[in-house]
């Protein structure tokens, strides 16, 4: 039995991905991946930035180390904040090896994001 991917913390994340690549290659893991965005790193499109700049920090380790890292994004994403979406924010300036798992966007949110536009 195996398990293509698990969710984990953000520290956990940021500071051992050795430890994540040693239990995931155990087990099979394809993806590590964050669950959300704590309210406290994204009050503002400036958070959402710096967000999207460590989910690159992130996924370029998880990539060193065999892995690849997916962010499952929720509903506060799709919200308007300083007349943005969010969301959109973090997949214009996440690269190719960050997945995003669009599980709640919907069309009336994000109509241009279909199942083609997953990377």
């Amino acid at each position: 039995m195996t398990a293509p991917s698990t969710h984990t913390d953000l520290v956990t994340l940021q500071k051992n991905m050795g430890a994540l690549d040693e239990a995931g290659h155990t087990v099979g893991w394809t993806y590590v991946g964050l669950p959300s965005i704590s309210d406290d790193l994204r009050r503002n499109l400036d958070d959402y930035k710096k967000m999207a700049d460590e989910f690159n920090r992130i996924g370029a380790d998880a990539k060193r180390h065999g892995l690849k890292f997916a962010y499952h994004n929720h509903g506060y994403g799709l919200h308007e904040m300083e007349g943005k979406i969010p969301l959109r924010l973090l997949l214009t300036r996440s690269f190719d090896y960050v997945k995003m798992l669009y599980a709640d966007c919907v069309a009336t949110s994000c109509p241009e994001l279909t199942l083609s536009g997953v990377r």
